[in-house]
């Protein structure tokens, strides 16, 4: 028969290995500053293409907010997979919580398994601003998330949102416009139990001791 404190080591393992790692939680793409930055006053269902080279869980979707003072319309944004199939969408709302430059919603968490030719796109509106980078004016700062290689920018001319199927290619960077988040926060109900399992087995052990 196995040890108490055996026993009681495997449940910690178990239970630290379920929490997620602060260092792998972040914004799939982030800058420090861009200098193009604009709208055209016409709706476009835009983003970027990319490619996933490790699971990446999808918690939260974002929508840019060039001066960080609120948006001042509602923008939908969704993740297709290689296939064209929308996997996950959401709506940002213009007091949504700020990241970086993005505001956030959450969304049912969705996992992006190792592919490449995922999209994601959101809807520009006709006032909102989105920022982009090309070779001259590239965007300063400029990151990726490790778990994803960026590819190239998708555009398509549409007041909803659709799977975008146009690009520039290599003169332009993204659109951003839409970005996606793994936020890394387990859930208050998921912390409350492994906190209170670990707490029972450690006064369970401590009377074992004692006795």
């Amino acid at each position: 028969m196995r040890s108490f404190g055996h026993c009681f080591g495997v449940a910690l393992f178990l239970a630290l290995a379920a929490l997620p790692v602060p260092g792998l939680a972040g914004l799939a793409v982030d800058f420090t500053a861009t200098t193009l930055d604009g709208t055209d006053g016409n709706g476009y269902s835009l983003g970027w293409e990319f490619h996933v080279l490790a699971p990446f869980r999808v918690t939260q979707l974002g929508y840019y907010d060039d001066h960080k003072d609120g948006l001042t319309e509602a923008h939908d944004v969704g993740i297709w997979d290689p296939s064209g199939n929308l996997l996950v969408s959401g709506t940002v709302q213009p007091g949504d919580p700020l990241v970086s430059w993005w505001r956030w919603t959450s969304v049912t968490p969705v996992v992006l398994m190792p592919d490449t030719g995922y999209v994601i796109a959101g809807v520009s509106g006709t006032v909102e601003h989105y920022a982009w980078g090309d070779a001259t004016n590239p965007l300063q700062g400029f990151v990726t998330d490790p778990r994803i290689q960026f590819a190239v920018d998708r555009y398509l001319r549409s007041a909803t949102l659709v799977y975008p199927t146009n690009s520039i290619g290599g003169a332009t960077v993204g659109w951003f416009g839409p970005n996606f988040s793994d936020a890394g926060v387990p859930e208050p109900a998921t912390c409350a139990l492994m906190g209170g399992g670990l707490l029972a087995l450690a006064l369970a052990f401590r009377r074992r001791t004692q006795a």
